[in-house]
This record gives structure tokens, sequence and C-alpha cells, in this order.
């Protein structure tokens, strides 16, 4: 009656049966085994529970319950369960990948390959076996014997969606995308309708250039299904690099009024917000997404960067919030590291750089010449990058790497394992807070010693975090409450500046044909604050005919172009007097634009570091305000390493004073600009051996304190 499509039938006639004999096994059984079918999973237990009192040994009740354990979340149940079968039949091939499938799925990886590798002796053409192991050797950073198990599945089942999706995933990873773009391709011919493989098709498509063709698959995705967080996220990203932040900002605003009330969608509102310069509007929406998810830790991170744009936030406040984060990520590291595998030492150290920016970025523009200057002898490197990206000075860099490791795609403690079992003595954090950034591996202790420098302007607020690298100009003893880290300070500066291969000649200075001088700044919108336009506009009003141009990517809205010469009215200033402009694609490009610069600004309290630097090289000396805080004292520390000191002002009078000196000396400001790409090499920030040298001596001094 059952196999005939009759289960009422064959369950009057089960009951029959066992009223017939209460104790007859095979009814009750296939009685609960028709319950489990059609979802009455709590008499179906209550069955598969009966026969194994009279019969404890009866795998195929004790299995079906597993299933039935699992499908119900009681996981470590259906594990006992599963153990309880393998024990009775040690070939019971099905009871093999479950147990692992259902390991893998509550992180116990070890033991879920552990388990597959056993059935991979007994059953090697289990359905999905491959697959599944290959998840595992991707989730543990083993991406090419991930590829290796994907193509095993795949040649088994030519059809298997998942096993192409995930096989393009690992192979995008380890940035072999054009193979990743046809395996994804193929996915989508088998089953077109998946919004997840639409969205990581878009995913590599942007990552490697076809920016229209990524939106339209985001937008695919979303079609198939609107509440789709990572094709939502993907595509906001995808707006808001181009600069297209208003419509970033309408995307998530529609996602927020569809009821789509996630941290990930306020957090990403935050962003578009803050690019369009609202701080304010930007840091409610970071509240809206920890108040949704107050251990959201993106959504934490985003908050704490936001805090250097303004400068209304109490220093202690946002060390508070930082301690906060500190002990949310310490709390998820619950097995911390005590001891390591690194040695002693006593060759060279095994320093680990862990950073989301080992491409074409700010970061990378300054650690180039650093680790092409380091000493082998003295230094290895590995590195553990958290971005997908590779860009020319990836490739560049690269070879400077004993080991290239990507942690994308790890989860913390995977990424953690990782990291502590290549025996690492000096782990170097380059994020800090910024995107892409990896501080709960931090947490986890994964080396003995660790230490946050480069890429983010305060503290980690990781207690695992053992020092912070400055220098005596940007960071001063009365700072230092401000940071969970001891301060190191290396000699000079903590900076070193990487010359760029794409910058052409110093240009004669501008205000000699144009008749009237042109300040400028090429720094992120959102670092101009009402008290930088305000100083600025004094600036202007007090040199007749002077020009601010200004070039950022948010200006490529014309309605933040617009509101930027509002505030400027708002100052009496006049639209005449502003140049505004979008980004040029292609370093060489942005750097000839300082061309039509005679003297740069920097904002505060965020100032800049690149792109003074960048000015600088081109030519173009840059005015500065001396700050209290680390962030505020970037201009500081360049500026006097440069050796143009006297171009730092203590308070904006100061600053108009300096500005309306160097109008009036217009020779004296040319003489300036065609010595200035000179001085600058000869000065610490572009002497990379001997920054090397500094930056050995400090890790091999951390190391030591640590010994002792």
């Amino acid at each position: 009656q059952e196999e005939a499509g009759q289960p009422r039938a064959a369950e009057t006639s089960y009951r029959h049966a066992m009223d017939l004999q209460p104790s007859y096994l095979p009814a009750l059984y296939n009685l609960s085994c028709l319950q489990q079918a059609r979802g009455d999973e709590v008499a179906a237990e209550a069955g598969y529970r009966k026969v194994l009192a009279q019969a404890p040994d009866f795998s195929a009740a004790l299995f079906n319950l597993a299933v039935l354990l699992e499908h119900s979340g009681r996981a470590d149940e259906a594990i006992a369960s599963y153990r309880r079968v393998l024990a009775i039949v040690p070939q019971h091939a099905d009871a093999h990948f479950n147990l692992g499938s259902l390991l893998f799925r509550q992180g116990e990886l070890a033991a879920a390959e552990a388990v597959f590798r056993e059935l991979l002796l007994l059953a090697p053409a289990h359905p999905h076996l491959q697959a599944a192991l290959g998840d595992i050797l991707r989730e543990t950073g083993r991406a090419e014997a991930a590829v290796c198990a994907y193509r095993c599945a795949i040649e088994s089942d030519p059809d298997d969606v998942s096993a192409l999706n995930n096989l393009a995933l690992v192979l995008a990873e380890l940035g072999a995308r054009q193979e990743a773009e046809a395996a994804f391709r193929r996915a989508l011919a088998l089953a077109p309708t998946s919004a997840e493989v639409w969205n990581n098709l878009g995913f590599v498509l942007s990552a490697a250039g076809p920016v229209v063709e990524a939106e339209n698959c985001f937008a695919k995705a979303l079609t198939l299904r609107p509440d789709y967080m990572d094709a939502l996220n993907n595509l906001g990203g995808l707006l808001y690099e181009r600069g297209d932040l208003a419509a970033a900002r309408a995307l998530f605003e529609d996602a927020v009024a569809r009821g789509l009330r996630r941290p990930e969608v306020f957090m990403n509102l935050s962003l578009a917000l803050r690019g369009m310069g609202d701080l304010g509007a930007s840091e409610d929406a970071s509240a809206q997404a920890l108040a949704i998810d107050a251990e959201c830790l993106p959504a934490f991170s985003n908050l704490l960067f936001g805090y250097n744009y303004g400068s209304f936030q109490d220093e202690g406040e946002c060390l508070a919030e930082a301690k906060r984060y500190g002990a949310l990520v310490r709390e998820r590291a619950k097995d911390r590291y005590t001891s390591w595998v690194c040695g002693g030492g006593e060759g060279r150290l095994r320093v680990g750089i862990v950073s989301g920016d080992l491409r074409d970025h700010s970061v990378g523009h300054f650690l180039e010449s650093v680790v092409r200057a380091l000493d082998p002898a003295r230094i290895e490197l590995v590195a553990y990058p958290t971005h997908h990206e590779v860009s020319a000075l990836t490739v560049r860099m690269k070879p400077c790497f004993s080991a290239w490791k990507p942690l994308v795609g790890l989860n913390d403690e995977a990424a953690a394992k990782l990291i502590h079992s290549d025996g690492i003595h000096v782990l170097l954090d380059l994020s800090g807070h910024t995107a892409h950034n990896r501080l709960p591996v931090f947490a986890w202790k994964p080396a003995p010693v660790q230490a946050s420098w480069l890429g983010y302007c305060a503290t980690t607020g990781v207690a695992e975090m053992d020092y912070y690298i400055a220098d005596a100009w940007t960071l001063p003893e009365s700072q230092e409450r401000y940071f969970t880290e001891r301060i190191w300070r290396l000699p000079e500066s903590y900076l070193c500046f990487a010359e760029p291969p794409e910058g052409g000649e110093v240009s004669a200075l501008p205000a000699l044909r144009n008749g009237y001088l042109t300040f400028g700044s090429f720094n992120n919108l959102t670092k101009m604050t009402d008290e930088v336009v305000a100083l600025w506009a004094e600036l202007l009003r007090s040199i007749p005919g002077s020009r601010l141009r200004l070039k950022a990517k948010q200006l490529k809205e014309s309605s933040v172009a617009d509101r930027v010469r509002e505030r400027y009215a708002a100052q009496g200033i006049e639209a005449e007097r502003l140049q505004l402009e979008g980004p040029i694609v292609g370093r060489g490009g942005h750097l000839a634009a300082y061309e039509g610069i005679d003297i740069g600004l920097d904002p505060f309290p965020y100032n800049g570091v690149t792109t003074t630097m960048e000015a600088l090289w081109m030519g173009v000396p840059v005015l500065a305000l001396a700050g209290e805080r680390f962030l505020a004292r970037q201009g500081v520390g360049i500026l006097n390493n440069a050796g143009l000191g006297d171009w730092v002002s203590a308070d904006g009078g100061e600053l108009i004073t300096k500005a309306q000196a160097w109008s009036a000396d217009l020779e004296g400001l040319s003489t300036m600009r065609a010595g200035l790409r000179g001085r600058l090499k000869a000065s610490p920030l572009l002497d990379a051996p001997r920054f090397a040298r500094h930056f050995e001596d400090a890790l091999e001094t951390m190391w030591q304190m640590r010994r002792r």
C-alpha cells in the first residue's frame, strides 16, 4: 500500500499489525518512517525510541532518528546517534556522510574531515563526498587542494551546480578570474535562477573590471531574491566605489523602506552618507546597525572608523568604544593561543602581514619600498591578504614574501590556526578598523608579538595587540592614554613612501601663467568638515583672486558638487573661485592633476597622508595645522621629516599668514617647487634602506622583550 502511494491505508495496516502484536518491531519501525516522511516528527521520534528500547542495535531506526534529530536542530543528539550507528555498522556510508556534514556545519572542521576521509576509503564514489571535502579544504585555507576536490566532484557529476559555484569561488580567491568566470557561467547554464551564482559572477566581474555587467548580475540576483543581502551589499559597494553615492544611498534607503532592517543595510547606508559628507546621519545609521545587533563587528568597526572624520567625539569616549569592541572579539576567541611553535628567533624573524590593501591602495604605496628594502637575512615575510584584488603593485610586492596565504573565505578561528601553524614571530595588522580588516583574528593571539601599523590612525581596542607603531612627531606621550596598545616609536618617521613609477616631471608654478594662486586638496571630501570650509574660505578671502581646486570621487555626483558650492557660498566664496573635479582614471593622471596647484591644503582633524606625500612629490608644498590627536598630526610628521616644518601652523590665523607671505613671493615658491622632489628624496620619508634598518631593529627588539 505504501509503495502504491496509499500512505493512509498503509498506516492503518501498520497499526492493525501492532494491535495484534504490540512488540512487532517491523510494523512500529515502518509506521515511524511513514510519520517522519509526512512531517510528524514528534510521533516518529517516539516510535523510533520504542523500537530502540527493544532493539538497541536496530541501526536503520537509529539512523532515521539521527536524521530526525538533525532536522529538528538538536545537533549534539544527532551527532551522538550517527556515532552509535557507525559503532554498530562501521561501513554505513550515509551515516559517515551525514555525520561529517553536520560536524562541518557545527564548525568542528578537523573532526568532519576525519569522518569524510574514512568515507573516502569506504566509498570513494559516494555522492557529494568530494564537494564536501572541498568545502572543508577551502574553509581551512587549503585552496589548491579544494580546487582538486571540487574538480573531482564535477567530473563525477557535471551537473553539480553547488560544486561548480564553490570551485569558481576558490579559483577567484586564487586569482584565476577567467577560470572562475567560466565556472560560474557553466553553473548558470544549469541553474539560471540561482541568485547566489548570479551574485558571485557579479563579484568576480566587478573585481576584473566589467562594472556594467557586474551591476547587471547583482541586479539579476536581487530580482530573483529581493532580500538577498550579499547581492544588495555588493551592488551598493559597486555604486559607492565608482562614486555613485546618491544611487548607493537610495539603494539602501529603499531596502530599509522595504523592511530589510538588518545591520549590513544600515552599515552600508552609513558609508554612503559619510561619503556624501553627512557625518551626523552616517553615525546615526551605524548606531542603528548596532541597535539591531550589538555584536555586529563590521558595523562596530565602521562606527569607530567614522569617529575619525569629526572633531565632536571625546577621545575618552572613542577609547571606551574601542575597548568595548576589543571585549567582544576577545569573548569570541575562547581558545586563545598561549604557546607558539615559532622557535627562538635566533636566526631571522618570521613576520606576518595581515592586510586588505596589498594592492594599488594608499597602504600599498607606503609598504612597497619597505618590503623591498628589508634584509632577508633578518626578516622573512609572510603575506596574509584579506582582499581578493590583485594589482600591478601586488605583482611587484609579491616576490618579497616567502609565502602568500589569503585569509579570504577563512573564518577567524581557521585564519588564526593557519597563522599559528606558520610559526610567525611578529604579526602586523595594517588595517585597524578600515575595510577588510581581520582584527578578530588577532584576538586569538596566533603570534606571540602583535602590532598595528600604517593602515589606521587610532587604537584598535584589541587587548591582544601588543604595540602600535608610530613616531615622536605624530604620537606625543600625552596621547598614549588613548591607546590600548603600547606605543612603539620609530626614529624619524613611521612612514616610508614609495616613489610613484607613474609620476611625471614637476611642472612650472601655475601661478606664474595664471596670474593668481591656486590652493588645492585631493583628499576624500568627507574630511572637509565645517571647520575646514570656514578656514579655507577665510584663506581665499584673504588672498584676492585666489582659487581652490578640490578633486574627490564624490565630486562625480553633481548634487555633491552643488552642495560644496553652497557651503562655500555661505562663507562668501563665489562658485567661480572653486574648481571641482571628480576622480581621474589611473594614478598617472591623478598625479598630473597637481600641475594645476600652487599650494596644497591639509584637512583636519583627519589629515591627509598619501595625498600629502603625492603633493610633495609633484612639487606642491602643503600647509597643515598641528592637532593634538595622532590622526591630526600626520601633516606634522610628514612636513617636519621633509624639512618643511615652517609649513606647519599652530592655528588657522598663523596658517593664513604663511599663505599670504608665500602669495607675495611667487619666485620663492617657484624655486621651492623645483627643488621639492629632490628634498623629499633626501629625506627619511623616501629613504627605504634607512627606514628598513630602523624597522628591523624595532621588530627584533619587540621579539627580544617578549622573550624576557
